[in-house]
């Protein structure tokens, strides 16, 4: 007999919590409070800036975002990681009427039409909102009983819990990797909470295997994926090699910053192999600037069969062919900031603050927080919150 006890949902309590903002699923302030209804709806979503500022009106819409998420449980260390049950317990069947049966959960607004709300999926994995909420002085809002920090780090900590038990049923065959936007959604994830004690100890336990396992990929040559599902989306078409498609703009670029926030975090024996997977990905965004003119408009590249072989570290990337698509630019930018630090490029970062102050003045659609530098400052301060 198992001495295991059985998940217990507490969705329940933190519905309350959502509940009790007065901001309705699905509604323009719910969506502008982390990610959409469906983490995995394609277009950027609010979450995903680096930089984070919540308004005191927004905190309740941020709460009520990440409460209504269909994720919170106890004793449930192995999740679910499909895009609809991500974050419900392995093993999990729906529970009342609004449960439904692919592991999303269906919320009525008060026009009657349905919102479909999963618990967030480690591609589009972000608590960024949250954690700028729990960085606030608390408040307290109307009808609740703990202030906003404590509901807050409550959220983190359930989702936390979700996004690991997801991580502990990836598999560890480097064939199965889910690739670097998923990596850096993780890795990020992992630095926010734990650098606010929002991460328990069997939590970092569960990461360390996919962190040994990034590790590994970037040690190595190329990676080989399974599909070539994004070799076919990206222009100019992949002819030679479209199963080892790397992807740049949310894949490298997002996940140099999250293996630098999580560095200070790790124990200086971990560092040498982090800071050599680190400086290489700097190395490889420089590659690709003197190439293009502008590494963050490059969404993909592709690798020759001279390349197959050879770790990243060993070769440039000026022999790879680039690859665009319909990605955000902006995104890069921080990305680029932190790569000119690391190599002491002042070119690089010059070019990093008059593509931030470009977007500044002519993207009105830019959300500012891409618009920073390594550090996480902004550019152009005249011009953003």
């Amino acid at each position: 007999m198992s001495n295991e006890l059985p998940p217990i949902p507490y969705n329940a309590v933190m519905r309350w919590f959502a509940d009790q903002t007065g901001v309705e699923v699905g509604s323009p302030a719910w969506v502008a409070g982390g990610v959409h209804a469906a983490s995995w709806w394609t277009g950027e979503h609010p979450a995903y800036a680096p930089r984070q500022v919540v308004a005191p009106h927004e905190i309740g819409a941020v709460l009520a975002n990440a409460g209504h998420r269909p994720a919170f449980y106890m004793h449930a260390p192995k999740r679910q990681v499909s895009y609809e049950a991500a974050g419900r317990p392995v093993g999990w069947t729906p529970s009342d009427a609004f449960d439904m049966p692919d592991g999303t959960r269906l919320y009525l607004t008060s026009s009657g039409a349905g919102v479909v709300v999963n618990g967030i999926d480690i591609q589009h994995f972000h608590i960024s909102r949250l954690a700028a909420v729990f960085d606030m002085p608390p408040v307290t809002l109307p009808g609740m009983p703990y202030h906003s920090r404590a509901i807050a780090g409550a959220m983190i900590r359930g989702l936390m819990d979700s996004l690991c038990g997801m991580v502990a049923q990836l598999s560890k065959d480097p064939k199965d990797w889910p690739g670097d936007r998923a990596a850096a959604c993780i890795m990020k994830a992992v630095a926010q909470s734990w650098s606010r004690g929002l991460l328990s100890v069997e939590n970092t336990e569960k990461v360390l295997p996919f962190y040994e396992l990034m590790l590994k990929i970037w040690e190595g040559p190329p990676h080989k994926f399974p599909s070539k599902k994004y070799a076919d989306s990206v222009n100019p078409p992949v002819v030679e090699n479209p199963y080892h498609v790397l992807q740049v703009y949310n894949g490298m670029m997002w996940l140099i910053r999250a293996l630098w926030m999580l560095r200070p975090l790790l124990p200086s024996t971990m560092w040498p192999r982090l800071d050599a997977v680190i400086l290489n990905m700097a190395r490889r965004i420089r590659d690709l600037h003197e190439m293009e003119g502008n590494a963050a408009a490059v969404a993909a590249v592709s690798f020759p069969n001279s390349m197959l072989d050879k770790p990243f570290a060993s070769t440039s990337w000026k022999d790879c062919t680039i690859h665009y698509s319909d990605n955000a630019t902006w995104w890069g930018i921080p990305s680029l900031s932190l790569a000119a630090h690391i190599l002491g490029d002042a070119e690089l970062e010059s070019f990093a603050a008059k593509l931030a102050k470009l977007y500044a003045t002519h993207g009105k659609d830019v959300n500012p927080g891409w618009l920073i530098n390594w550090e996480g400052v902004p550019y152009d301060t005249g011009t953003m919150p």
